[in-house]
């Protein structure tokens, strides 16, 4: 059976503060914890600048995974927003859901966070799976 994401309402808050800052552009970061009950969020500089993609930069990219193995956390998940469509991964997230050239995944274990600024006053998020063409959806709880 699996388990259901924990997301305290603190970095729930953070994750929308930072869609929010950086519209109509997407944000990025990492989420990252013990399980999959998230502790600390990773706000990463979307390189891109763009409504419709994100890059994150290489130096917090790299700041990031160095702090998270420095504390011994895992990385739960990657977060970004959609400015102007659902949450819901795009063609272009499901292309880029960072897997290596030799088909295996970067971060097989990683989580997708998925917010949606549609409706800008009411945000939504979902949280996916993603395995090459496979999308599954993951339940999550905020505590």
């Amino acid at each position: 059976m699996k388990r259901i994401i924990i997301i305290p309402k603190l970095i729930m808050n953070e994750i929308l503060t930072h869609a929010k800052k950086e519209y109509p552009n997407e944000c990025c970061g990492l989420l990252a914890g013990k399980e999959e009950e998230v502790s600390y969020i990773y706000k990463i500089e979307n390189e891109d600048k763009s409504a419709d993609t994100y890059f994150m930069n290489p130096k917090e990219l790299f700041y990031a995974q160095k702090n998270m193995s420095g504390k011994k956390q895992d990385l739960i998940g990657i977060y970004h927003s959609h400015s102007h469509s659902e949450a819901f991964p795009s063609k272009t997230d499901i292309e880029k859901a960072l897997w290596s050239e030799s088909g295996l995944p970067l971060f097989p274990k990683s989580f997708y966070f998925i917010i949606s600024l549609k409706d800008f006053k009411k945000p939504t998020m979902r949280v996916f799976k993603i395995k090459k063409d496979q999308i599954s959806e993951r339940r999550f709880n905020i505590v």
